[in-house]
């Protein structure tokens, strides 16, 4: 409860259906997590987690709560929907404030409390068929009614918050736009470097992609915008970081695609899945860095491709040229001769490279941890005096 002379929060944090911290939602949650341990030293938080994302999740901290939840397998359904709605566990924690931060925020509660939701796409409504007819269906029910009774919306990016007043019509004044920043990356040396190349089986130049292959991360026209550069002699290779993992419905068969368009097997490295330690010197050794996704609440890896000084080229769709602005070159991601062209003059320009590089260096200091995490704690108290 809020404690009226001190203004201290108790605040619940849904992570229930969080598949798992090794994706953009989860890469979030954690730096949610992590920047409010360390910028609040006042307030004290539940933090709702599932046993695989509770086994992932190492942090510790006296003023954040574990409740691991013994639940079946998240893909059902929306648990968080069940277990907020037939537990009493607002008076348990006494808890004054939730925020779902990666779903969306329950909509039946028998305890009267103020809720805060965080938006980061509508991709459901913009790419429908890849998604399966039940979660489709779901969201068209359940989003409206989450909006209309949550205390506030975040949205990740300006992008994202025309989009919900586009379908939903809610009042601009309800909705605040919180963008995430980009965590410090590990310094790298020439040693580790080597040992990494040779990890991953890394040629000397390569054009690099980090995601996993959904499809409207755009994967064809951007197998055929390589094809071209091959057609010019172009010595690269491409590397694709991210799993390919066939249960998720709408990911992309990158080997059929290579096959179908005659691309040879050896000039396309897929790594899988890479872990943190390793992914930044993949991205410093890359000559450049492609991201042609047909749409974005925010993008988080053209971000750590500038982080670690390598150059961008991305769509010039959604919130890609807000979040990037002007340290990357955009194509159109439905143009392959685009695509190939803007990686093409990268690559065969060193200065244009460098000028990228270093714009690239400055950009990503808007987005920082203390800037995210104070608008956050400021409209959480905001929210909990209404």
């Amino acid at each position: 409860m809020l404690d009226k002379k001190s203004n201290k929060l108790k605040i619940g944090i849904d992570l229930i259906n969080l598949p798992t911290l090794f994706s953009g939602g989860g890469r979030y949650a954690e730096q949610l997590i992590n920047g409010l341990a360390e910028f609040d030293q006042k307030n004290e938080y539940i933090l709702f987690l599932n046993k695989k994302v509770a086994k992932q999740f190492s942090f510790e901290n006296p003023r954040f709560q574990k409740v691991i939840l013994n639940l079946p397998n998240i893909s059902i359904l929306p648990l968080n929907q069940i277990y907020f709605t037939f537990r009493s566990i607002f008076k348990k924690f006494r808890i004054e404030l939730l925020h779902s931060p990666v779903s969306l925020s329950p909509l039946l509660l028998f305890e009267s409390i103020k809720r805060i939701v965080t938006v980061h796409d509508l991709a459901f409504k913009f790419f429908p068929e890849n998604f399966s007819k039940l979660g489709s269906l779901w969201a068209n029910f359940a989003q409206p009614i989450c909006f209309e009774n949550a205390s506030h919306i975040i949205a990740a990016s300006e992008n994202t918050k025309r989009d919900i007043l586009k379908f939903y019509g809610i009042p601009e004044k309800k909705i605040t736009v919180i963008y995430h920043y980009i965590s410090k990356l590990p310094e790298v040396s020439n040693e580790n470097s080597a040992i990494v190349r040779a990890r991953y089986n890394l040629p000397e130049k390569y054009i690099l992609h980090v995601g996993i292959h959904y499809k409207r991360k755009n994967f064809t026209r951007f197998l055929k915008a390589f094809r071209i550069l091959k057609e010019k002699k172009v010595s690269h290779k491409l590397v694709l970081v991210g799993s390919g993992e066939k249960m998720i419905r709408d990911v992309e068969n990158v080997p059929i695609l290579l096959e179908k368009m005659n691309i040879k097997k050896d000039e396309v490295i897929l790594t899988g899945f890479v872990p943190d330690a390793d992914l930044p010197l993949i991205y410093k050794m890359a000559d450049v860095f492609v991201f042609p996704s047909l749409y974005e609440g925010f993008g988080y890896p053209p971000l750590e491709a500038m982080a670690c000084g390598t150059p961008v080229v991305v769509s010039g769709t959604s919130s890609l040229p807000e979040v990037v602005g002007d340290a990357g070159l955009f194509f159109d991601p439905l143009n392959p001769e685009d695509i190939a062209e803007k990686i093409f003059q990268v690559i065969s320009s060193s200065e244009l490279a460098n000028h990228l590089r270093k714009a690239g260096l400055e950009r990503i200091k808007f987005f920082s941890k203390e800037k995210m995490i104070k608008k956050y704690l400021k409209l959480y108290q905001e929210c909990a005096k209404k």
